[in-house]
C-alpha cells in the first residue's frame, strides 16, 4: 500500500513538472509496464496499473532493472521503490549499470518498523513471505544481534551505492510520505 501511494505521489509530482513518467512493476517477473509519457490522463493510466498490483512472491530486482535499462532510450531518473529483500549483488550490479548508462538513480528502501526492531518482549515467530519458512525465537535473546545485523545491511547498501552516485534513502512505512518526497525533491534539485 505504502509503495503504491508513494509511487502515485511521485508520478503526480513528475507529471505536474512536465516530465514523462513510466512504470515497471515486478516481482520474480515483470507484472506491469507503462511506457513513459506525460499528462494527467497518463497519470490516471499509471494509477490504474498500480491499483491492479499485489505484493507477492519472490523478487528479482536485478533482472527487472537490467530489462528497464534496455528499454530506456533516453537518459532519465530511475526511482526504485523496494523493501530490498532481493539478491543484493545482482541488484547492486543492475543499479550500477543504470548509472553507467547515464541515468540518475534514487533508491527508496521501504521498511516496516517491525523489520527494523524486534518486539519488546516474549516469543516471536519470524516468517519469510518469499519462502514461507518460519522460525520461532525469543525476542530478548536476539534483539541486539538483530539490530546490529539490520544496521550492517543498511550500511552496506549505503556504502555500496554512494560511491556510484546512487542516492539511497531508508523510508519507514510508519513515516509520513513527505520524507520520501523530500528525498526526490533533493535529488531533483541537485540535477538542476
Amino acid at each position: 500500500w505504502y509503495a503504491r501511494q508513494l509511487a502515485a505521489s511521485l508520478a503526480l509530482l513528475l507529471v505536474r513538472q512536465g516530465d514523462a513518467v513510466g512504470l515497471l512493476a515486478f516481482d520474480d517477473a515483470m507484472r506491469s509496464h507503462v511506457a513513459p509519457r506525460g499528462g494527467r490522463k497518463h497519470w490516471h493510466e499509471l494509477l490504474r496499473s498500480m491499483a491492479a498490483l499485489d505484493a507477492t512472491g519472490r523478487t528479482d530486482a536485478g533482472t527487472a532493472l537490467r530489462d528497464l535499462a534496455a528499454r530506456l532510450r533516453r537518459r532519465g531518473l530511475v526511482i526504485l521503490l523496494s523493501d530490498l529483500l532481493v539478491d543484493t549483488e545482482a541488484t547492486r550490479l543492475a543499479l550500477r549499470f543504470l548509472r553507467h548508462r547515464g541515468h540518475e538513480v534514487l533508491v527508496l528502501h521501504l521498511m516496516d518498523p517491525g523489520e527494523r526492531e524486534l518486539p519488546g518482549v516474549g516469543d516471536v515467530r519470524f516468517f519469510d513471505p518469499e519462502s514461507d519458512e518460519e522460525l520461532p525465537a525469543r525476542a530478548a535473546d536476539l534483539r541486539r544481534d538483530y539490530r546490529e545485523a539490520v544496521e550492517r545491511a543498511l550500511a552496506e547498501w549505503r556504502n555500496e551505492l554512494a560511491p556510484q552516485g546512487i542516492d539511497y534513502v531508508v523510508i519507514g512505512t510508519d513515516e509520513p510520505m513527505a520524507h520520501a518526497l523530500r528525498a526526490y525533491l533533493h535529488k531533483r534539485e541537485r540535477l538542476g
